[in-house]
């Protein structure tokens, strides 16, 4: 149970916390700069911090406003979006980013990773990878949301690897928000393709759900946005986490 792994994931949109469903219809929820403050008094083992329109509209990163938000957390925080330069991710560490994690520039070009864990080390490089099952294509790569790239999951899954990245992020596009439970089989078969750490995101509903991957597949960490922003059936705006019995009482 020690080794398990559970991270709120935020999603920002113009400085606006907000939750999506299969990555459309972005909901607003408050404030992030708040929902760091309430995660960071629950104890929570890290957060990861997503900036959904940086990489797609290309606006400079605000940095002033993460120096801000960074400076009220006293936990990991793993940022994501609009990173593109050695010099942003100089800047995102000097501010108080412990982790990176790169999806578009990946995809554009993979020697970004190597660059990144080079000069950082690999364990603060997260390697995103946001995909969709595709008839008779396996499961496909999408980048900014809709389009597809030539990329199949698992083979860009271990060039990920290859190039130095320390962890992966995966996230299932067709189960975000629906909080039905993380995609099991392809979790399974994943985690047997590569050697480095894996981060399921995408469906988590609750705990079991997590300790359904982590029976099946070994995975131990596991993101969520739904399950830590919502509370109920009707889904009332409530920052949570479960707390370390719950947690203990699940997966023991």
């Amino acid at each position: 149970m020690n080794n398990v792994r559970i991270i709120p994931s935020l999603l920002m949109h113009n400085k606006k916390l907000v939750k999506t469903t299969r990555f459309k219809n972005p909901q607003y929820i408050g404030d992030p700069i708040n929902a760091v403050r309430i995660l960071n008094n629950l104890f929570v083992d890290e957060i990861i911090l997503l900036d959904i329109n940086q990489s797609s509209t290309h606006l400079p990163i605000d940095f002033e406003y993460l120096k801000n938000l960074a400076s009220e957390c006293f936990i990991p925080i793993c940022y994501g979006g609009g990173i593109s330069s050695l010099e942003t991710a100089i800047t995102l560490y000097s501010i108080g980013i412990e982790k990176l994690s790169i999806h578009t520039a990946a995809i554009k070009d993979l020697q970004f990773i190597k660059q990144l864990s080079t000069h950082f080390g690999s364990q603060s490089i997260v390697g995103a990878i946001d995909y969709k099952p595709k008839f008779l294509q396996g499961c496909k790569v999408v980048v900014h949301n809709k389009k597809n790239t030539k990329y199949t999951l698992i083979d860009y899954a271990q060039m990920l690897e290859e190039h130095g990245a320390g962890e992966l992020l995966v996230n299932a596009i067709n189960r975000d928000g629906l909080m039905t439970g993380y995609d099991l089989d392809m979790l399974a078969t994943l985690s047997e393709k590569v050697s480095i750490p894996i981060i399921a995101s995408g469906g988590a509903g609750n705990l079991h759900h997590m300790k359904d991957v982590l029976h099946k597949t070994g995975i131990n960490a596991f993101a969520a946005g739904s399950l830590f922003v919502y509370s109920g059936n009707l889904k009332a705006v409530l920052i949570n986490y479960p707390s370390r019995q719950e947690i203990k009482e699940t997966f023991c």
